[in-house]
């Protein structure tokens, strides 16, 4: 069903003495004013990944501002769309890529889609929609409506280990056996709001210590769990946060031609917060990280790589 070119002239008249955000008001034939602005609709994304295309729903709204009517969508009007700084529109929902009217037809969406395809390099960009307004009786003057957008790098590999030498414990004459808890790599992604996730395992390999008629064995399961998050700066530096699970192991010593057999741990790794610069290769960080057993540190190695194209 098409609109009533009556009523499209009417909705059309209403549209003057626009500012760059939104018109002022002015009275309607029905003796209401109103305030024209264009809108983003859908839940615009502010953050996006490297070389992503992503959809944007704009539509020309009038907003009553006096009265109880509701809001409008104003059909025919010409939307404009720009990029200042990377990136470019690749598409609309209408005659071209950069520019398309709202629709007319009552069964079509009155908003028009403007597809954008964000850069191959990080870095902060506007998407800038504009509605020029013009006619014989009507002011010329334009609506616009400016979007920040930040494109970031998505996806990182992240791996390591954290090792432990040789402690004494419970015995000061039985040292532990040297213990290594590797960070199994694990791919990094960000959410639609630009936020870091993942789950990992830490795989923990024990070992045997002997000398002196005294041996000690030390096992683990399969392994322990592992939660990263992480935040992306503007400047590019990746902040993550590793928050660990507990592993048991198992013990065997032998002292003298006696063995013994027995539980180990429990091992709860320190939270780790660790910060990247991801504008080159990627990075390595080192920090000392405590194991949940009092005089039993370790060091703490984290390798963060961005995935290949």
């Amino acid at each position: 069903m098409r609109w009533p070119i009556v009523l499209v002239a009417l909705l059309l008249e209403l549209v003057v003495g626009v500012s760059t955000q939104e018109s002022a008001a002015h009275a309607a034939p029905d003796g209401e004013t109103y305030k024209f602005s264009i809108a983003a609709v859908d839940g615009p994304r502010s953050t996006l990944c490297l070389g992503e295309t992503v959809r944007y729903t704009v539509k020309v709204l009038g907003s009553p501002t006096i009265g109880a009517s509701p809001v409008i969508e104003v059909p025919g009007v010409k939307v404009e769309a720009s990029v200042a700084g990377v990136g470019a529109f690749v598409g609309s929902k209408g005659s071209g890529v950069n520019g398309a009217e709202t629709g007319f037809d009552i069964d079509d969406p009155i908003g028009i889609q403007f597809s954008f395809k964000a850069g191959q390099k990080p870095g902060t960009t506007r998407l800038i929609f504009a509605a020029p307004v013009k006619g014989d009786s009507i002011d010329n003057g334009q609506l616009s409506l400016s979007l920040p957008v930040r494109v970031i790098a998505c996806r990182f590999y992240v791996g390591g280990y954290t090792s432990f030498g040789p402690n004494a414990l419970d015995n000061p004459s039985i040292p532990y056996p040297p213990i290594i808890a590797k960070l199994e790599p694990t791919l990094l992604t960000a959410d639609v709001n630009g936020h870091f996730t993942a789950s990992a395992t830490m795989d923990w390999i024990g070992s045997t210590l002997a000398g002196g008629g005294v041996s000690v064995t030390e096992k683990f399961g399969a392994g322990s769990r592992v939660d990263i998050s992480g935040e992306m700066s503007d400047d590019g530096k990746l902040s993550l946060n590793f928050v660990y699970q507990i592993e048991m192991s198992s013990v065997v010593e032998s002292v003298g031609g006696v063995t013994q057999a027995g539980s180990g741990g429990p091992y709860l790794l320190d939270p780790l917060q660790v910060t990247v610069n991801t504008q080159g290769s990627g990075g390595v960080i080192r920090k000392p990280q405590g194991s949940g057993r009092p005089d039993f540190l370790g060091k703490a190695v984290i390798v963060v790589i961005p995935e290949k194209e």
